[in-house]
């Protein structure tokens, strides 16, 4: 008990001003990341990995081009990293037969941005075929 920290007990009038842990505000959880160990960061860092760690999303993708749109907004965002690494391939034609594929998702599938990036590709693929 020695080696433990002393902190002041609280009092009633201590309860009552702190908020319960489920109100926490931005603020404090800013705070709570500013004081975080270089540790503590470390180890959180090293927990975070990338959705797509290799350059064959169009390999893994058990999606035909020919299939109605997806459903799910995990099978949209496999067709999208395709897409996007097709473009990038120069393969035109494939990456734009993608792009339209995952654009034909239903509505509140998909997010605004991630849509305005696939109209992106497709965009860009159809300027480049001269269509």
């Amino acid at each position: 008990m020695e080696h433990l920290p002393n902190y002041p007990s609280p009092t009633p009038s201590d309860d009552e001003s702190s908020p319960p842990p489920s109100t926490t505000t931005a603020k404090s959880l800013r705070q709570s990341k500013l004081n975080q160990t270089e540790s503590a960061f470390q180890l959180q860092k090293a927990s975070w990995k990338p959705i797509c760690q290799s350059k064959q999303a169009l390999r893994r993708l058990e999606y035909a081009p020919t299939d109605p749109p997806p459903e799910s907004k995990d099978v949209a965002l496999e067709i999208k990293a395709a897409a996007d690494e097709r473009y990038y391939a120069r393969e035109y034609e494939v990456a734009l037969r993608l792009a339209e594929r995952a654009l034909g998702v239903g509505e509140g599938v998909l997010h605004a941005t991630e849509r305005r990036e696939l109209e992106g590709v497709r965009g860009g693929c159809v300027r480049r075929l001269g269509w």
